[in-house]
């Protein structure tokens, strides 16, 4: 009995951590992060780094089953993937020659829900500081089995709430893997500054896509989170960009409920989803439980 409690713990305690969430880092806020860089973020706000991007990311998202990291070049039309398998960055596609439309920017938000990576490309302020970035529209693209080669783009047509001109400045989009509800946080959605932050969502298993609107935040001054959607806790993580902060939203009405500290802030995050299997226990695992099993019975001689 003492072997097989000892043995259970050391299985509790030990680093077999299913992943939490993902983040990438910018040219700038990172804390003492590294710049232009993936990382496993936990829930308590652990952070380790998985990889350096190609340029500087945004529009984040992770392909469990291909193993690949989507980001798409910041204030450019480019989608890139990290390929886990080869260890290497690789230029996919520049997304205008598959649908995007011209002029606007992966400075937007992105996720990976059931084989598609969803993004919402922003256009650009004509005069910096003075009117916001504008996001019009949601895109689904498909890939190859590999994750590497776009299949298809298409357009979401995502119907908007009465009043609002487009989503506004994200922000970032989460998909809860357990309900298909895309989750979204932007501000200005009136097209100028100071309109409030809003909390959204879109049911991305009904035919018409239609943003209901959760939350609003008057505050002139309110700020959009990143967002990401943690399936092993079933929750929604948030950073906020110069706070140096990671919370859990409460999805019902997206006010932070828990905070933790973190080493940096985040450009775009990106969900996980449930592994299909618990992953084997590591050699360091098995050496420390081999050893504890070995004490007890010389415990017992």
């Amino acid at each position: 009995m003492k072997t097989k409690t000892i043995l259970s713990l050391l299985i509790l305690t030990s680093p077999i951590a299913l992943s939490n969430t993902y983040g990438v880092t910018g040219d700038y806020g990172y804390g003492t992060l590294d710049a232009n860089s993936i990382y496993h973020i936990t829930s308590n706000g652990a952070t380790t780094k998985v990889a350096e991007t190609a340029v500087v990311p945004n529009s984040f998202a992770y392909n469990t089953g291909a193993d690949v990291y989507y980001y798409g070049e910041h204030y450019g039309t480019n989608l890139y993937a990290y390929d886990v398998s080869s260890a290497s960055n690789v230029m996919i596609a520049d997304l205008t020659n598959h649908g995007m439309p011209d002029a606007f920017t992966l400075s937007g938000g992105a996720d990976f829900y059931n084989g598609t990576y969803y993004y919402s490309p922003e256009l650009p302020s004509n005069v910096a500081g003075m009117i916001p970035q504008q996001a019009t529209d949601i895109y689904a693209v498909d890939f190859t089995s590999d994750g590497l080669s776009i299949l298809s783009h298409s357009q979401l047509n995502v119907e908007l709430p009465v009043g609002w001109e487009s989503f506004g400045d994200f922000g970032d989009i989460a998909v809860d893997n357990s309900t298909g509800i895309l989750y979204g946080s932007s501000t200005s959605v009136n097209g100028s500054f100071g309109d409030g932050a809003y909390f959204w969502s879109i049911d991305l298993n009904e035919t018409d896509k239609k943003v209901t609107v959760i939350s609003q935040n008057n505050s002139p001054n309110a700020r959009a989170y990143q967002i990401a959607y943690n399936a092993i806790e079933n929750a929604l993580f948030a950073n906020q960009f110069e706070s140096n902060e990671y919370v859990v939203l409460d999805k019902a009405t997206g006010t932070p409920t828990s905070s933790t500290p973190v080493a940096g802030d985040f450009y775009d995050l990106a969900s996980t989803i449930e592994p299909d299997a618990i992953p084997e226990p590591t050699s360091t695992l098995l050496l420390g439980m081999a050893a504890s099993v070995g004490l007890l019975r010389r415990k017992r001689v």
